[in-house]
């Protein structure tokens, strides 16, 4: 617990700073936390992250995460820059002889994918402005507190017992219920998207669920390759995929809320 509690102190002092001041420095940070949890899920799939195919998708998870519609003198889009990455990856998997299989060729393709449009909703939540970044935050943290303590007390129905059996019904409800008062309440003040009260209340509701989403999505992660955290660069907590997990389904249920209503 001493160990956790430092780790947590000493990312609130780099995240803080970076999350307000934005720009290139943020953009940097979320691109190396990108690719790696990139290279987490490589380690747990038993994939060399030192091999072409890790190279390859972690540049795939680079070009996703920093690519807005195109880029570059060809015009280079997202989705062909990913489809050319996984056109690369077959084409391994002939020349290897089946040594590096067309599962292996889709959880490389499916990983950059995650983190890398996970990392380029955050980059884009955060360009449209401080407040829109908060909110995003205030409703995950707000989320995984409430779950925690009312899950604690009055937790009794397991919610996904076979990947994360100390999860409950009641806690996710509780959570869910206390993010989206408090952060909709909160944000009614500083207004950081263009909706009215009615939607900024459901997109809270959203967030929350799908950030909760995202923590179960890792676990079952996890649980499939039998390990118990993602990496071990965060001491306390386990890898970054471990910590940002909840906030990359979270920006991603924002993003298509806002094009649904706006």
């Amino acid at each position: 617990m001493k160990q956790r509690i430092i780790t947590s102190i000493f990312l609130l002092a780099v995240a803080l700073p970076l999350v307000w001041m934005g720009g290139q420095p943020f953009r940097v940070v979320v691109v190396g936390v990108a690719v790696i949890g990139f290279l987490e899920i490589m380690k747990m799939a038993n994939i060399p992250i030192v091999s072409p195919e890790a190279v390859i998708g972690a540049v795939a998870t680079i070009g996703l995460t920093v690519s807005s519609d195109a880029y570059g003198p060809f015009k280079l889009t997202p989705f062909l820059l990913l489809s050319s990455c996984a056109f690369l990856l077959l084409i391994i998997m002939v020349f290897s002889e089946n040594k590096f299989s067309f599962e292996r060729v889709g959880v490389v393709t499916l990983s950059s994918l995650y983190l890398g449009l996970g990392a380029n909703n955050v980059i884009s939540i955060r360009s449209m402005g401080l407040p829109a970044m908060i909110f995003i935050l205030l409703a995950i943290y707000l989320t995984d507190t409430g779950a925690y303590f009312v899950g604690r007390s009055f937790g009794k129905r397991k919610l996904a017992p076979y990947i994360s059996p100390n999860k409950s019904v009641e806690g996710a409800i509780g959570g869910t219920f206390i993010a989206t008062c408090l952060a909709s309440s909160m944000m009614l003040f500083i207004k950081p998207f263009d909706i009215g009260v009615f939607e900024t209340i459901l997109l809270a509701f959203f967030v929350s669920v799908a950030g909760q989403m995202g923590d179960l999505v890792e676990s079952a992660l996890k649980r499939f390759y039998g390990v118990k955290d993602s990496g071990t660069i965060l001491p306390g907590h386990g890898g970054v995929l471990d910590r940002f997990d909840s906030i990359l389904f979270g920006v991603v249920a924002c993003q298509l809320f806002l094009v649904a209503v706006v």
